[in-house]
């Protein structure tokens, strides 16, 4: 009789460990669905705060370029399951200058904004990869080039880095072609007493070629070439789009397929705002940034084709291509600025020589 009583003892007390083990078990999942607070995406932690995003941008929202901006920006939000919701600031809106976005992203102004290289006067990266007649093979050579060079010299990184941004993703953009609005330009020698439209680098261009570079904001492009204070611009094809010029730009001179200069842009972070976020949105726009640059060098190559079709069929503005020796006479015009360019920034300790022979040399492998 007392081995029975042992023995039942026994089972009950087994099942009661059984039923103890197996609450514990569901506890432990229903922890665990809390803490993937029910997204899919690796490494999701419980977080249930909104990261409110400031994009800063010059360009308008109708830019073409700018749809596929607020498409990776809705892919971000629909990842994070709402957890990071994007505010965009179009045409200077939040930074009313774009010399200023270096500061603004630095400070926590903007937390992400669009930069054209342009917009930061006097640095390597820009006046090196902007030097007229260097002959890139496309655009997607062009951005893999320049994603060596960062690979290659840290100098190039710390350009970013030094002034307090995080550099998110780059493209280079349509190449640069000379636009007037009624005299047609075909050589220098043409540019001389010609106002061009111009801001950092693009001045010193215009200036080695003849021309007089006139500083305008983007903002006031189309008003003051509608008045005449301008009488052109070099710029990609997709900024004329950009800005509706196309109209008032009646010739397009074409200096090769890789034209005079590529335009370099950037998404660019504040440091601290990408710090901020938990690691897995951090990896949703690491693993975002790759697909934006593919798209937005796609659209570089669609724009420009567009720009050049509206202009001609819908606009009937002169469209001259230059032959390879015409487009030499420029290259030519302009090699005493590569010089003057590296010799600067050797001056002041970068090593600009290396990094220019390493550009012409990946340049020539493809």
């Amino acid at each position: 009789m007392g081995n029975k009583r042992v023995c039942s003892f026994l089972i009950l007390a087994l099942l009661f460990l059984l039923i103890v083990g197996t609450i514990g078990c569901s506890k432990d999942e229903a922890a665990k669905d809390d803490t993937t607070n029910g997204s899919d995406e690796p490494g999701a932690v419980a977080d249930e705060k909104i990261y409110e995003v400031k994009f800063n941008n010059t360009t308008p929202e109708v830019a073409p370029t700018n749809q596929f901006i607020k498409e990776w920006a809705k892919t971000i939000e629909e990842r994070s399951n709402g957890r990071v919701k994007f505010t965009f600031y179009w045409s200077n809106s939040l930074i009313s200058d774009p010399t200023d976005i270096p500061k603004g992203v630095a400070s926590g102004v903007a937390d992400i904004s669009w930069l054209a290289i342009t917009n930061i006067p006097g640095n390597m990266t820009l006046e090196l990869t902007y030097l007229p007649g260097l002959a890139w093979p496309s655009l997607e050579a062009g951005t893999e080039i320049y994603g060596q060079l960062l690979e290659e010299f840290e100098v190039l990184q710390e350009e970013y880095s030094s002034l307090g941004m995080k550099l998110y993703t780059f493209w280079r953009g349509g190449p640069s072609h000379i636009y007037t609005t009624k005299k047609l330009v075909k050589t220098p020698d043409d540019m001389r007493g010609l106002r061009f439209i111009a801001s950092g680098f693009y001045s010193d261009i215009i200036n080695q070629l003849g021309g007089t570079p006139v500083t305008i904001g983007p903002g006031d492009w189309y008003t003051s070439t509608e008045r005449g204070m301008v009488d052109g611009i070099i710029i990609g094809l997709n900024v004329l789009s950009a800005f509706n010029l196309i109209p008032l730009m009646e010739n397009y001179t074409l200096l090769g397929d890789s034209g005079l200069a590529m335009e370099l842009y950037a998404l660019v972070m504040n440091p601290d705002f990408y710090n901020s976020l938990p690691p897995d949105l951090q990896a949703i726009f690491d693993e975002e940034a790759p697909k934006l640059q593919k798209a937005l060098i796609q659209d570089q190559i669609d724009q420009g084709a567009y720009v050049l079709h509206v202009a001609e069929k819908e606009h009937g503005h002169n469209i001259t291509k230059l032959t390879d020796d015409e487009v030499q006479v420029w290259v030519e015009a302009c090699k005493d600025l590569h010089e003057e360019v590296i010799q600067r920034h050797e001056a002041s300790g970068k090593p600009a020589r290396e990094v220019y022979n390493r550009m012409v040399e990946l340049i020539a492998s493809y």
